[in-house]
Parts: structure tokens; sequence; C-alpha cells
């Protein structure tokens, strides 16, 4: 291994923490009638989610079409297969959360509240949650292909 291609790992590995994190901070800081200092930790767990998908992505591609020499084999494997999908499933259901939480950075920069109703809060809490459960899934599907199982 050589040591740009470890400190990709180290660097996609970091990312998937960071993303886990950043998801574990929004489901506790997420509430109604949030403060403006709520809303501003809300809205850097957010950016730190983002930030960490695409990194998340771009280090995944490299590890996997630059750095591995067999990566023919993890691209036929149904649990890898399956990984990919789920972590665009976490993406998919990112959208939602993130779409309100960008409308209340512009409230915000007016100095107005952020204002939510009950369907809405009960939505993207439990799209946060369900992102956290599929993202659960993940290393057991990278931990199955790894071994071989499927191939």
């Amino acid at each position: 291994m050589s040591l740009i291609e470890a400190i990709n790992a180290g660097l996609h590995v970091t990312a998937i923490i960071l993303l886990a994190g950043a998801l574990y901070s929004e489901a506790f800081l997420f509430r109604r009638g949030m403060t403006q200092d709520d809303v501003k930790k809300l809205l850097l767990a957010d950016a730190t989610h983002a930030f960490s998908t695409v990194l998340i992505f771009i280090t995944g591609a490299l590890r996997l079409f630059l750095f591995h020499s067999t990566s023919h084999t993890y691209l036929d494997n149904p649990f890898f297969a399956l990984k990919m999908l789920l972590f665009f499933v976490v993406v998919l259901l990112s959208l939602y959360p993130s779409a309100t939480f960008y409308r209340w950075r512009k409230a915000l920069k007016q100095g107005k509240p952020s204002m939510i109703s009950y369907r809405q809060h009960s939505s993207v809490i439990w799209l946060i949650r369900l992102e956290l459960g599929v993202l659960l899934l993940i290393p057991m599907l990278v931990t199955l292909a790894r071994a071989g199982f499927g191939n």
C-alpha cells in the first residue's frame, strides 16, 4: 500500500465517522422551537453532513477505481452493490432535511425565526433516523463483500 493509498483510505474512514457524527448531531439538535444558536449548530451539522458525503464518494471512487486492482471483483459482488445502493439511499434521504435546513439559513440571515410545522418536524426527524439505520447496515455489507461472500 502506497502512502497516497493509505491517506485516501484514512480519509475515507474519517469521512464515514464524520457522517455518522453529523447525522447524530442533526438528530440531537433538531426540535421544534429552536433558538437562532440552535439553528446555527444544526446548519453546521448539515454542512458537515454534506461535506463528509462528498468526501466519502470521492475517496471511495478513488479506492475502487484507482487503488484496487481487483475492482471488478467488488463490482460483481451483490453485497458491494447493495452497500452502494444503501449509500445512495442515505444521500437521497438527506435531501428533504437538508432542503428544510437550507430554507432556515435564508430566514436566519433576515433575522426571522425558524418555523416548522409538526408534520415537517416529524418527517425530518424520521428521515434522519432512517438515514442512521441504513448507515448502520453498510459496515456489515462491506465486511461480507471483502470476505468474498457473494462471489
